[in-house]
């Protein structure tokens, strides 16, 4: 049974939640809204008390929200190694998960709402992008990816760093370890086959 996989599409940003699913070789389709207020309209159809976007729905299970959504395909599809292998990288993986989640909420704004005063968006980019950038590149060092071997939040973290990337390169010349990481996670063979095509 395939796999329904419903967001927005944010300008500029490679949805990672479909990554995910390519690398995982699921059978899916794609629910686009052209905004937050037209899935609102549609919300009231799933028997689902906590709906959001993004949401999976997988037969009768629906499953809403980035980290349950990614909790959720790589337990069914038998990759739990994808979720830390022992406690300590599951808590490491869940703190890395929150500094995704900041630098997000950050940003999202900064890019879809430019014409908020400059000296504030500078204060922003000051502020909030470079520490937390920084301290994702202290994460990483020189290791392949954020936990040593491939996790979930790699294509989440790639994909919102190849987004900054493409937005202002001024933020990432700092971290070259960084724009090397996004390129390892571009280069995965399913990965890379999915940004090639055309779907």
């Amino acid at each position: 049974m395939s796999i329904t996989f419903g967001n927005i599409i944010i300008p500029g940003y490679e949805d990672p939640t479909v990554l995910l699913l390519e690398y995982l070789g699921a059978t899916y389709e794609r629910k686009v809204y052209k905004s937050r207020e037209e899935f609102q309209e549609e919300a009231g159809k799933f028997d689902y008390n906590y709906i959001n976007i993004p949401y999976i729905k997988d037969g009768d299970r629906v499953v809403a929200r980035t980290e349950p959504i990614a909790y959720y395909l790589c337990q069914k599809f038998g990759r739990k190694e994808l979720l830390g292998k022992d406690q300590q990288e599951i808590v490491t993986l869940r703190a890395v998960c929150g500094q995704y989640g900041d630098l997000f909420w950050d940003f999202e704004p900064y890019v879809l709402d430019p014409t908020s005063p400059l000296q504030n968006r500078e204060k922003v980019v000051l502020y909030k992008f470079h520490p937390r950038l920084r301290r994702l590149s202290n994460c990483l060092k020189d290791k392949e990816f954020f936990l040593g071997e491939i996790t979930f939040i790699d294509f989440y973290l790639a994909s919102l760093i190849k987004w900054m990337k493409a937005t202002d390169e001024e933020f990432l010349k700092p971290y070259p370890n960084l724009v090397s990481f996004v390129e390892r996670v571009q280069n995965i063979p399913q990965v890379k086959t999915y940004l090639s095509s055309s779907k």
